[in-house]
């Protein structure tokens, strides 16, 4: 697996050369968007990577990121109809330039040691609080944000409020998967995150299809 740049390539390139499988983009836009991590309309992916059953990968192929002016707490995350495979547990990774993609789990100590990955400060994406993070940043249609620290000066708005000034740190949600099926049913159609803001309660969902070959050490050519 190796770590790559979201900021010039799209989803579907970025796991594809991640998993060395394959990956193709579609154009369903992201459910939710009326939510503080609606973000850009993310255009979902359909990938493939091989695993034996019983083994364990993680997916990062998703940022979460909170556009608002209030806290985001996540409340559950769940796999959308998975077949053989099992959600084992859900992380927030704090990342810069680079997303985790799909990798064993734990992830490799080349994945770990890439510049920006603060592994040591990985979170349960369940029941973590996102704090507001500005504007954000993206390119094209790809859902990719910037968080701020809280060193980070704010920004004025017109109406006088302040925003947080937007940097390169992204909370990078880090999905553990165990393998529990066999082709041609180790799949699943993406993952929701059900989250509140105060009394408000929304649905974030990712649209990344990911396959598990499970009998062969590659996937099939697109």
């Amino acid at each position: 697996m190796t770590l790559l740049p979201r900021t010039s390539l799209r989803l579907a390139a970025v796991l594809a050369l991640s998993l060395g499988g394959f990956a193709t983009g579609c154009t369903t836009p992201a459910a939710g968007a009326d939510g503080p991590l609606h973000g850009a309309v993310d255009e979902g992916a359909q990938v493939c990577t091989p695993k034996r059953t019983g083994q364990t990968l993680s997916l990062g192929a998703e940022v979460l990121h909170n556009y608002g002016s209030d806290d985001v707490v996540v409340d559950s995350v769940v796999l959308d109809d998975p077949h053989g495979l099992r959600l084992v547990t859900a992380l927030l990774v704090p990342v810069k330039d680079n997303l985790f993609g799909v990798d064993s789990y734990p992830p490799s100590s080349y994945s770990l040691n890439q510049p920006g990955v603060q592994w040591a400060q990985r979170q349960r994406a369940v029941g973590a609080t996102l704090t507001p993070q500005g504007p954000g940043a993206t390119e094209s249609a790809d859902a990719v944000q910037s968080a701020a620290p809280q060193s980070a000066e704010p920004t004025t708005t017109p109406s006088g409020s302040t925003t947080p000034a937007p940097t390169t740190t992204k909370h990078n949600l880090l999905l553990a998967i165990r393998v529990t099926g066999k082709t041609p049913d180790a799949h699943l159609s993406g993952v929701t995150v059900k989250y509140h803001v105060r009394e408000k309660k929304y649905v974030w969902r990712n649209l990344t299809q990911l396959t598990v070959e499970t009998n062969k050490d590659a996937c099939p050519p697109v």
